[in-house]
């Protein structure tokens, strides 16, 4: 495996500089800061907004999360939602950690925003607000790549390994459903989906040999080589969002 220690150094070296500033991730959020994260502007932070949960419930992958939700959360309102939530994620007055999307629709975070909005109390009685039943236009897509926000979990190696490889197996999804949901013909984020599909499997599969040789130096640094990748594939949804958004 000598051949491949120049290839993992540098994969070190790389992980060293992008990773040097990653926040926290979506589990570790207070209730506060994720309520202001999913309010309404014009409501107190505490008001997570309903249609930014069902938003989440749509995009967390988990069936049991999407039961009930209205027919359009599967059509056109999903990619809809989608770019609200994200245009109030680029606020970095109302959120400084740079969380992207695709860190709050997970099930655990979005089970979080689910008890947060039915524990609100009821508003107080006021007079209806006729401009209050038209969304505001979504935001335009913010020109800066995110930070990369992703920490793995794990207290062994391998557990941190497993932890970024699945990672990118639902990022890689997540830039494929929105590919084929806007029905775009992009041959270079295509290629870019199969190559993060292709590159989980190769990690995967060193990971296995290296763990076959009992060599904890290799292991060590595919773990931290996997941790970039997750750069690589959150960058990818993000590209592939803003091409099915100027599609619109």
């Amino acid at each position: 495996m000598n051949h491949l220690r120049p290839v993992l150094s540098s994969a070190i070296a790389a992980c060293v500089l992008v990773l040097a500033g990653c926040s926290g991730k979506a589990d570790r959020l207070t209730d506060a800061e994720l309520s202001k994260l999913l309010h309404t502007d014009g409501q107190p932070d505490y008001r997570v907004d309903a249609s930014a949960v069902d938003c989440l419930r749509a995009w967390s992958g988990d069936a049991s999360l999407q039961q009930g939700l209205p027919a359009a959360y599967q059509g056109d309102q999903k990619d809809e939602c989608r770019r609200t939530v994200q245009g109030w994620l680029d606020d970095p007055a109302r959120n400084p950690q740079q969380l992207l999307f695709t860190d709050l629709a997970k099930p655990k975070p979005t089970r979080r925003a689910m008890d947060l909005l039915a524990a609100l109390p009821a508003l107080p009685n006021a007079q209806p607000d006729a401009t209050a039943a038209t969304p505001p236009p979504a935001p335009a897509p913010a020109a800066a790549a995110p930070a990369n926000t992703f920490t793995p979990v794990g207290e062994t190696v391998e557990q941190r390994f497993n932890s970024s490889a699945e990672e990118m197996d639902y990022l890689c999804q997540q830039a494929r459903q929105i590919i084929e949901r806007a029905g775009l013909a992009n041959a270079d984020l295509t290629r870019r989906v199969n190559e993060c599909v292709q590159s989980a499997g190769e990690l995967r599969a060193q990971m296995s040999a290296e763990t076959a040789n009992q060599s904890g130096w290799g292991q060590s640094a595919l773990a931290r080589a996997a941790q970039l990748q997750v750069r690589s594939a959150q960058l990818l949804v993000s590209d592939a969002q803003r091409a099915a958004d100027a599609k619109r």
